[in-house]
């Protein structure tokens, strides 16, 4: 399992636009192949700030899908570390 985590920094003021957004942006990414589950937290010391946890089942779904992602995450910086299976990941998000 392969856990990919991404640090976003929205535009203050725009919060709860950029979760609206992401609504609709997290189908596109539990549909490709490998996906996991994520979750989306907000930061507790910038309002603006998040973290985006990805589970991926392989390293390749990852680097496979990261070119795209990228492309449209505005500045996010990731990270990709190994971690042992869960039994069960669903997809949240917290506010």
């Amino acid at each position: 399992m392969i856990l990919e985590h991404a640090l976003l920094t929205v535009t203050p003021g725009r919060e709860a636009e950029f979760e609206a957004a992401f609504a609709e942006a997290r189908h596109i990414i539990a549909a490709m192949p490998g996906f996991g589950g994520l979750t989306l937290s907000r930061c507790l010391e910038r309002e603006n700030g998040y973290l985006l946890l990805v589970r991926w089942q392989r390293l390749e779904d990852h680097t496979e899908g990261s070119a795209a992602r990228r492309s449209t995450s505005g500045g996010a910086t990731s990270c990709t570390t190994s971690t042992t299976p869960s039994p069960s990941w669903s997809t949240t998000r917290r506010s």
